[in-house]
């Protein structure tokens, strides 16, 4: 059950106003009593002009900042007075809250009518939970009524005004009634914009679209009988009053309301495309598309409701889905979805065996897009095991995308097993797991990366594995709290597995921070001969990719480039020994290279280690303490590069911005206000001003550049100019050293919200 609350205000006399009506009390909420005024008096229907007018609800709709809101009136008589004084209690709240209710008009003046309001004074907001209507309370014949409410909403949304007339004699339940009567025959989102009432005086100008009355009056206002019938337009027969009937023989009238009730989009009264596109979607049955259908055929067949779908044609549909999914375009998943709740019981292993072979088409392929949102539908039917080790076990033959494919393979067992806590429900993907070289090496590497190591551990140990040695080497390379390098007999086998295996394990040791460990006995491989001249592209492009988080081994790497690339001219037949001067030029670029690469020195080395401590979970003030006197011993130029650098280096080992920017301004609070000692404070702050100003000025002028060349700044790079020339003014309004503040003609308020934080609502 959905909740409502809303924002209130009691309408009424007042004798300190001489008896005219005015806000006596309304809640603590964005709008003002002034607000509330406009909004009532917009809306109101007149002065009441008979005993027949109260009580009654008048309905209205306001946009707020391009919101739709709907404002509800319930108008009463005053005990001991005339009818004509009264007391009008309004309510208003945003239409979302009411598509998400359901709720007829009926309902909502129940509950409403039953809120305590003061008298005066202001409250909190009020809060209701109304039930959604019952789509089988509504008479399913709305054709032979009197007044037709099928006809009076087709006028409606054609935007067509109405006057329910010679309804005196009518209750205010039976006119609320009508109203849900009316507005259940077409799709919900329609009551954002229709305005109503249960009485207006006839000789009160406004601007409501459905009202009750004793004359039709107004301008453009068609007179609706309570007791007869109109004649309708022979182009509305066609195109809407029809399809409905034919809709409604066809699939029932509970079934057709609920449809138009659960479109809850606001709608505009002028537009009767909506309603109508709904209509002859549900008047006619769904069309099988045939067993050639391309993909736009077949959309164009689901592009409908399942509620259409006939019961002889259930078992083709099913199959034509099963052909959508193998087809199926990211944006056709929502689609799918809706009809595999409606034909997974016809033939739920069709649907799966193709769901099957889609995602593993994408998963193989280096995409991500569907395979996760797929998974909940075998889990539902009781084959998650099954679908998840048929998914990521790695296709035969070589692929484009093995290795971004092993890794979200990797990923996917991880989550569905290690991070439900399914250990035991997922035999078949555990042996699909150890059987599986690459899929092992990227497992290990997910779980050296991502935490639940040692889970990950007994899960794998849980069954007999045949190269136990295997997996244990990787365990210890990739996972292991104290990580020990690989032997190179590891990386040989893992590259007669396939040289994928090789690069997740390079790539996955990257990631943890262990390539270290590996690039040895892998500049050996390249050195001895091992790696074939074939691969040399290939590993080329792989060590050319990979991100350490060690700048150091960066330089590794390259220098490992350089070595497999240098000899391409001349490669050696596969599997023969390289020549003597080969294998000394590819040692020197492995063995020695260590040596000449110089140690990082000075703010690189702070940096690191800063983006280091960031990496294993440590605060900034930790990293801080742990740097010791003999990595940190800033000077001003030190702690400015320092500074600088650090936020561009933590956006390289993965931070966020907002994260990033704190670790560098935290640091520059630290240093500006003296915890490394003031005399460094004092000269820091000032070299740091100079750089920064510095910068500003410099890309001040690009962006003058770049504004002065095109028409004037808006959106978002007009309001983020605001707020930094905001922050410069504030910045200037601190005086200079030494002098007295001085008087201005307008303050900057230090409570008082930035753009960014005020809120609130400007009505229309």
């Amino acid at each position: 059950m959905a909740v409502i609350k809303a924002e209130w205000a009691v309408w009424g006399i007042s004798p300190e106003t001489g008896g005219a009506y005015t806000v006596l009390a309304h809640s603590e909420g964005r709008l003002r009593a002034s607000h509330f005024e406009t909004i009532i008096t917009r809306f109101s229907p007149g002065t009441p002009d008979g005993e027949a007018a109260l009580p009654r609800l008048t309905i209205g709709t306001v946009e707020v900042s391009k919101v739709p809101h709907l404002g509800l009136a319930l108008q009463t008589q005053e005990p001991g007075h005339l009818w004509e004084a009264s007391t009008t209690r309004f309510f208003f709240f945003p239409f979302q809250a009411l598509g998400e209710a359901r709720s007829s008009y009926s309902t909502l003046y129940e509950h409403l009518s039953g809120v305590e309001l003061p008298e005066a004074g202001t409250g909190p907001l009020i809060t209701i939970d109304p039930p959604a209507f019952d789509p089988a309370a509504v008479p399913g014949t709305p054709w032979e009524a009197e007044p037709d409410p099928a006809l009076a909403a087709a006028l409606l949304v054609r935007g067509r005004r109405l006057c329910i007339t010679q309804a005196e004699e009518a209750s205010l339940e039976e006119r609320l009634r009508f109203l849900d009567e009316v507005t259940a025959w077409l799709p919900y989102g329609y009551r954002a914009k229709l305005t109503a009432t249960t009485w207006a005086n006839s000789a009160t100008p406004h601007r409501l679209r459905l009202f009750f009355a004793r004359h039709a009056a107004g301008h453009g206002v068609m007179e609706l009988p309570w007791s007869g019938r109109l004649t309708p337009d022979p182009l509305i027969v066609q195109e809407h009053l029809l399809p409905l009937r034919r809709a409604v023989e066809r699939l029932g009238a509970a079934a057709v309301i609920g449809r138009l009730a659960a479109d809850t989009a606001p709608r505009s009264c002028d537009d009767p495309g909506p309603a109508v596109r709904t209509l002859e979607e549900m008047a006619h049955s769904f069309q099988v598309p045939g067993a050639e259908a391309d993909l736009e055929e077949l959309r164009a067949s689901f592009d409908c409701e399942p509620i259409l779908l006939d019961a002889q044609h259930r078992a083709a549909a099913c199959r034509a889905l099963a052909r959508l999914i193998e087809k199926a375009e990211p944006q056709d998943w929502p689609t799918i979805e809706r009809w595999w709740r409606e034909l997974a019981d016809e033939d739920v292993t069709t649907l799966l065996t193709a769901l099957l072979g889609r995602c593993r088409r994408l998963l193989w392929s280096g995409e991500r897009t569907g395979i996760t949102e797929a998974l909940p539908l075998a889990y539902q039917y009781g084959t998650g095991d099954d679908f998840l080790a048929s998914l990521v076990t790695p296709p035969d033959g070589p692929e484009r995308a093995a290795v971004p494919g092993a890794r979200h393979a990797a990923r996917l067992v991880h989550d569905s097993v290690l991070v439900s806590g399914d250990t035991r429900g997922h035999p078949r993907t555990l042996r699909a797991v150890l059987e599986n070289p690459l899929l092992l090496c990227a497992f290990i590497a997910r779980l050296g990366a991502g935490g639940r190591s040692a889970e990950g551990l007994r899960w794998l140990s849980s069954a007999p594995h045949g190269d136990s040695e295997t997996l244990l080497a990787l365990w210890r390379v990739l996972a292991a709290e104290d990580p020990q390098p690989p032997a190179p007999e590891l990386l040989w086998r893992l590259n007669a597995s396939g040289r994928d295996c090789l690069a997740v394990l390079l790539e996955g040791a990257a990631e943890s921070g262990r390539l270290h460990l590996v690039l040895r006995p892998f500049g050996e491989m390249l050195a001895t001969g091992r790696i074939p001249a074939g691969d040399f592209p290939y590993w080329a492009e792989r060590l050319g990719s990979l991100s350490s988080a060690d700048p150091s081994l960066a330089r590794w790497t390259d220098a490992l480039l350089s070595g497999s690339t240098a000899h391409l001219g001349d490669d050696p037949l596969p599997g023969s020994a390289p020549s003597p001067g080969r294998t000394a030029d590819l040692s020197r670029g492995t063995a020695a290279i260590a040596e000449e690469l110089p140690p990082l020195q000075g703010a690189e080395a702070v940096v690191y280690r800063l983006c280091t401590g960031y990496r294993r979970g440590l605060s900034l003030d930790t990293c801080l303490r742990r740097l010791g006197d003999a990595a940190w011993k800033p000077t001003p130029a030190l702690a400015v590069a320092v500074v600088r650098g650090l936020a561009p280096a933590l956006l390289a080992h993965g931070a966020t911005a907002e994260t990033a920017q704190a670790w560098s301004t935290g640091l520059a609070q630290r240093l500006a206000r003296g915890d490394f000692g003031r005399k460094l404070a004092r000269r820091f702050r000032r070299e740091l001003l100079t750089a920064a100003i510095g910068d500003i000025g410099d890309r001040l002028a690009l962006v003058s550049a770049v504004a002065g060349e095109g028409p004037p700044l808006t959106g978002g790079h007009r309001l983020e100019l605001q707020s930094i020339h905001a922050e410069l003014g504030r910045l200037l309004e601190q005086p200079p050293a030494g002098q007295r503040p001085q008087p201005t003609g307008r303050q900057r308020d230090p409570d008082r919200p930035s753009h960014r934080q005020r809120g609130g609502a400007r009505l229309p």
